[in-house]
């Protein structure tokens, strides 16, 4: 089986942005600040929309 090389950016690009948001999360807890669940998914819905 042969992995495109797109489909390999694609998943990069998913798990930096999945290290992003625990970057961001980690930050924010430190800082004390809180977001809702639902907060967070929709953030994480509108990055995935606007990557395409």
């Amino acid at each position: 089986m042969v992995i495109e090389k797109t489909d390999v950016k694609k998943e990069d690009a998913a798990k930096l942005d999945l290290y992003r948001q625990i970057g961001i999360g980690y930050q924010a807890m430190l800082d004390g600040k809180e977001k809702s669940l639902d907060q967070v998914k929709k953030e994480i819905q509108d990055r995935r929309n606007s990557r395409g």
